[in-house]
């Protein structure tokens, strides 16, 4: 726990011990390979406070003119196309992986359908005017997905427009708040 916690969060110490007490417990009461669970006696770190940054207006516009966001115009670069993600997800409260998931079959009129979520659930996101704005714009950018971009990409590429805009204390995780 000591030298964890010098790498890692407290938060992430907490998920590693949990995970640990876990199998320690299955391997006691389902496979009877320990007598004890050694995680038991292990003083648990405080749970580490929950981000709650919410990104201003000066902060986004920044943000798109990096990007070389168009709102009148197809999206024509991979700026753009993250600068309409971006958008999509402080209209909808999107996570990052739903929104480069998701399938072009999988956007409607009034709403996106979800099928794959983090808590395995499927879901309909409904979509606001604008929100629907911002889909339409994305028509025929990739020919599966609609940003056609995937979780890792995304969060380095919003890392460099961040950079570029000059604003910083914020992730596109954020952008849920």
């Amino acid at each position: 726990r000591d030298a964890r916690s010098k790498k890692v969060g407290p938060s992430s110490v907490l998920r590693e011990l949990s995970l640990l007490a876990s199998v320690f417990e299955a391997a006691r009461l389902e496979w009877e390979w320990v007598d004890l669970n050694p995680c038991r006696g292990i003083r648990k770190p405080l749970k580490g406070k929950h981000r709650e940054r919410t990104i201003h207006i000066w902060e986004i516009r920044k943000m798109l003119r990096a990007m070389g966001y168009d709102r009148r115009a197809r999206v024509a670069s991979m700026g753009e196309a993250i600068a309409h993600c971006f958008l999509l997800a402080l209209r909808t409260g999107m996570r990052a992986g739903e929104l480069c998931g998701l399938t072009c079959e999988h956007v409607y009129d009034q709403h996106v359908h979800l099928p794959k979520t983090k808590s395995d659930r499927p879901r309909d996101v409904p979509l606001s005017t604008r929100a629907v704005a911002i889909l339409k714009r994305m028509k025929g950018w990739d020919d599966k997905l609609v940003f056609g971009v995937k979780s890792a990409s995304l969060d380095a590429l919003f890392r460099k427009y961040r950079g570029r805009a000059e604003v910083e204390g914020f992730t596109f995780h954020d952008s849920r708040h």
